[in-house]
């Protein structure tokens, strides 16, 4: 069930302890966005009143989104450092969807 409004609460995240300390900088200031985003797109699945595309897009966003939250690699956060949270979504559900299309096969 998709919970909008209860932020999930991120992983310890892994690394050297110079890595972790400068990873959770990162994550700090771009987490907020993230939770926005996904509890938007979560709102809006509440709703209903979608397309199935429509449903598909937002349950992406919402799945990418608690992929990012819930990363743990002190190093994945380092090296992308200043990229807009949108991008970083855009990269995991093009991940998604190639997992799936490797699936389907």
């Amino acid at each position: 069930m998709i919970v909008v409004g209860q932020p999930l609460a991120p992983p310890r995240l892994r690394g050297t302890d110079s890595q972790i300390a400068w990873a959770l900088r990162i994550r700090a200031e771009i987490l907020p966005e993230i939770h926005a985003i996904r509890d938007g797109s979560a709102g809006r699945l509440r709703i209903g009143a979608l397309s199935s595309e429509e449903a598909d897009g937002y349950s992406a966003i919402v799945e990418a989104a608690d992929t990012l939250i819930a990363e743990e690699r002190a190093g994945w956060w380092i090296d992308r450092r200043g990229h807009s949270t949108h991008s970083l979504l855009h990269e995991r559900v093009e991940a998604a969807c190639r997992a799936a299309s490797v699936e389907a096969r």
